[in-house]
């Protein structure tokens, strides 16, 4: 599953850089030099994942309840600040995010009440604008919350020293600029399983930068590397089984998708 995670966060730096460079190859994962046909290229790399509990921490401890969960999605058209929460939703609001990864706090963000969630800003205008997580009832399993690192390589290629070094400049711009809208990444997860790893309060800090050069057949390649380390915080959700049904039946995990008119 922890690799799910690492996915994750390679794909929302490659989302990231190629929204700042787009004719650039972003590939992602670890990989040779580029080919004979292109000039230049950037790969993104999650090499790894660890946990880091606090010193002494037994096995289990950061462990707390599970509970049984739904998600909803709302369309938002820049101006609606009320969404109505549809009849078959189940449970109590948990948690809210808009745009999707980023939390809100109720009674600063929004109120609630009954099935009305009414934003004191609108959120903007996007297919999916508005994230919610239901929490119903108790379930087998357990929800673990604990510190952890991510460990990022990016690797900028070019056929010459400099322009790797501008391209690593670049890179390093995109990267650092999107860590500051993180927010919480999803791990995807195979439907049914009832397994979620979310990470959450990512910061993101440069550790080095190093030059290399690699020759490959009659060409030769440079590269301008930094590495970086994410602290954040991993959330596990581990739930078994299935809710009571309450007059329909009700997925362990599932989500719904409101558009507004």
């Amino acid at each position: 599953m922890g690799e799910a995670m690492l996915a994750a966060v390679e794909a929302f730096y490659r989302d990231a850089l190629q929204t700042l460079l787009p004719r650039l190859q972003v590939t992602l994962g670890p990989g040779p030099a580029p080919d004979a046909e292109l000039a230049r290229r950037v790969d993104l790399f999650a090499e790894g994942l660890s946990l880091t509990p606090p010193e002494g921490t037994k096995p289990g401890a950061l462990r707390e309840p599970a509970w049984f969960t739904q998600e909803l999605q709302f369309s938002a058209d820049g101006q609606t600040q009320e969404f109505l929460l549809p009849e078959q939703a189940r449970g109590e609001v948990a948690e809210v995010e808009s745009p999707p990864g980023r939390p809100v706090p109720p009674g600063d963000a929004y109120t609630l009440e009954g099935r009305s969630l009414r934003f004191h800003r609108a959120p903007e205008e996007a297919k999916t604008a508005v994230w919610v997580l239901l929490r119903g009832e108790r379930a087998r399993g357990y929800t673990e919350r604990c510190p952890c690192e991510i460990h990022l390589v990016t690797s900028a290629w070019a056929r010459a020293p400099a322009d790797a070094d501008g391209l690593l400049t670049s890179v390093l711009a995109g990267v650092l600029n999107a860590s500051t809208r993180m927010g919480t990444l999803n791990g995807a997860t195979s439907p049914g399983l009832g397994v979620r790893l979310r990470l959450q309060g990512a910061v993101t800090a440069l550790r080095n930068i190093s030059r290399g050069h690699e020759r490959v057949g009659e060409l030769d390649w440079f590269f301008a590397r930094a590495r970086f380390l994410l602290h954040g915080e991993l959330e596990q959700a581990v739930v078994v089984g299935q809710p009571e049904p309450v007059g329909l039946i009700v997925q362990t995990q599932n989500t719904l998708q409101v558009n507004k008119p």
